[in-house]
C-alpha cells in the first residue's frame, strides 16, 4: 500500500464536496443579517429584566452571522468540517448567563445561523415566526403583573399592627423578618396587578417607621 498524501486528501475532499459559490454566500449572509436584526429587535422589546445589556443584544445578531459563516465553511469540505468540530470542542466560554431567557435567545441565534448556513431559509423564517408567537402567547399572562420586594425597617414598639393594615390588603408573602433589639427589618414579596407603589407613602408616615424600600424584581432575588 502506498503512503497517504494529506495534501491530495484535502484536495480530493474539495473536489468531492465542491466550493460554494459567491452568490450563495452573499444570500446566506444577507438572510443571517436580517434574521439577526429580528432577534435583536425582539430581545429589546421583550426584555423585562433588571438591567438591559445592549452589548449582549448586539452579540446575538453577530452570533447568527458567525454561525452562518461556520456552517457555510464546513459544508464545503468534510476534512475541514472535522477539523472545525475539533477546534470548537476545546473552546471554553466563561461568560455566565443567569437569565434563562437570555440563554433561549442565544440558542435561537445559533439555530437560526445553522439553518441559514445550511440554506434552509424557510426553516429560519418559520422558526422565527413560531418563537415570536410563543413569546407573545406565554408572555401575555404576565403583562399586567408587577412583582416587588418591600423592605420595611421600623421600631417594633406598637408599630407592627399599624404597618400590617397597609400590606395585608395586598397579595404578599413573607420573605424574612430580622429583629435586632427593638428594630425590625421586614422583607415581603408583593404581587400587584398594577403599579400600586403609592401605598408606601402611607407606610413611611407611620410612627416608628425608619425607612421603606420598594424594589421591582424578576425572580433573581433570593430571600
Amino acid at each position: 500500500m502506498g503512503e497517504i498524501n494529506i495534501a491530495d486528501l484535502i484536495a480530493g475532499g474539495r473536489d468531492l464536496f465542491g466550493q460554494i459559490d459567491t452568490v450563495t454566500v452573499l444570500i446566506s449572509l444577507l438572510v443571517a443579517f436580517l434574521m439577526g436584526g429580528v432577534i435583536f429587535f425582539i430581545y429589546k422589546k421583550s426584555f423585562n429584566g433588571v438591567i438591559y445589556n445592549h452589548s449582549f443584544n448586539i452579540s446575538l445578531a453577530l452570533v447568527t452571522i458567525l454561525v452562518t459563516l461556520i456552517v457555510l465553511t464546513i459544508s464545503t469540505n468534510i476534512v475541514l468540517s472535522l477539523g472545525m468540530v475539533g477546534a470548537l470542542s476545546i473552546i471554553r466560554y466563561r461568560t455566565a448567563i443567569k437569565d434563562p431567557m437570555d440563554l433561549m435567545f442565544l440558542f435561537w441565534a445559533i439555530t437560526t445561523g445553522i439553518a441559514t448556513g445550511a440554506g434552509a431559509y424557510i426553516v429560519a423564517v418559520i422558526g422565527a415566526v413560531v418563537v415570536i408567537f410563543a413569546l407573545w402567547f406565554f408572555g401575555r399572562f404576565y403583562t399586567n403583573q408587577f412583582i416587588y420586594i418591600l423592605i420595611i425597617r421600623y421600631n417594633s414598639d406598637g408599630t407592627e399592627d399599624e404597618i400590617k393594615k397597609h400590606y395585608y390588603k395586598l397579595s404578599h408573602r413573607l420573605k424574612s423578618r430580622i429583629q435586632k433589639g427593638e428594630v425590625v427589618e421586614l422583607t415581603l414579596e408583593l404581587n400587584l396587578s398594577t403599579d400600586g407603589s403609592r401605598f408606601i407613602d402611607d407606610i413611611s408616615k407611620t410612627i416608628g417607621v425608619e425607612n421603606v424600600s420598594l424594589i421591582q424584581y424578576n425572580g433573581d432575588y433570593v430571600g
